[in-house]
């Protein structure tokens, strides 16, 4: 009899050790999910936060394309250039590219110079002198 209960008692506690062997594997998985799910759930939290950001950028950049286009609707209703109208349809991104722009104006300018004195000595409204006096 007591040769049965040591084997009875024996199957118990294995069964009861397996049972506890499997409820802590449960519970290491459950903290490992756990883990995981926060993990995953920082980085979406960070995705939001980025496309919550180039949403902002986009619609930054969307008004400045619709007021683009709205300057260059209204020029083309006016049909005339004005430094207002042309300063709203071009945009001069850095230094370098504005001290470009202004170093073509300045240069044309002075060809527009050249051919007005060119017209007045064709034209005998300048003397050659005068017009060799602008040329150089």
């Amino acid at each position: 009899m007591l040769d049965r209960i040591d084997v009875l008692n024996s199957e118990i506690v294995s069964s009861a050790e397996a049972s506890l062997r499997n409820y802590v594997d449960i519970k290491t998985q459950l903290h490992e999910n756990r883990y995981n799910m926060q993990e995953s759930k920082d980085e979406l939290s960070q995705a939001i936060l980025d496309l919550d950001t180039n949403t902002k950028i986009l619609e930054n950049r969307n008004q400045e394309i619709e007021k683009s286009l709205k300057a260059q609707a209204d020029f083309g209703a006016k049909g005339q250039l004005t430094p207002d109208s042309i300063n709203q349809i071009v945009t001069i991104p850095d230094p370098f590219s504005e001290k470009i722009v202004h170093l073509v104006a300045k240069y044309n300018a002075l060809e527009d110079c050249m051919a007005c004195v060119k017209k007045g000595y064709e034209k005998d409204a300048v003397d050659l002198t005068d017009f060799l006096k602008q040329v150089r």
